[in-house]
C-alpha cells in the first residue's frame, strides 16, 4: 500500500498477456461510517468468501506490523480524459 495522502493518483492495468488498456483514476481511504456500509455490501455480494477473506486478513495481521485495515475507494476516469497527474 502506498501513502494516498502523498498522491491519490493511480494507474491500473488489466492482467493480460497483451497488457491491456491502462486506466487512470484516484484513490481515497473510506471513513469509518462508509467502511462499515461497504463491508456490509461486500458481505451481501460475496457471502462466505468475503468473510473468509476477512478472517485471513485478521490472522495475517497478527503476524505482521502495520496499522488497522482500511477500505480504499477507487474512482476511475472515463477513457479519453486527462491521464494520471
Amino acid at each position: 500500500m502506498v501513502d494516498l495522502t502523498a498522491s491519490p493518483y493511480l494507474a491500473l492495468t488489466t492482467f493480460r498477456r497483451d497488457g491491456g488498456p491502462e486506466l487512470a483514476g484516484t484513490a481515497r481511504v473510506l471513513p469509518d461510517d462508509r467502511s462499515r456500509a461497504a463491508r456490509r455490501a461486500l458481505g451481501r455480494k460475496y457471502g462466505w468468501r468475503f468473510q473468509w477473506f476477512r478472517l485471513v486478513l485478521l490472522l495475517s495481521r497478527a503476524r505482521k506490523r502495520g496499522g488497522r485495515p482500511v477500505l480504499v475507494a477507487v474512482d476511475l476516469e472515463r477513457p479519453g480524459r486527462a491521464g494520471v497527474g
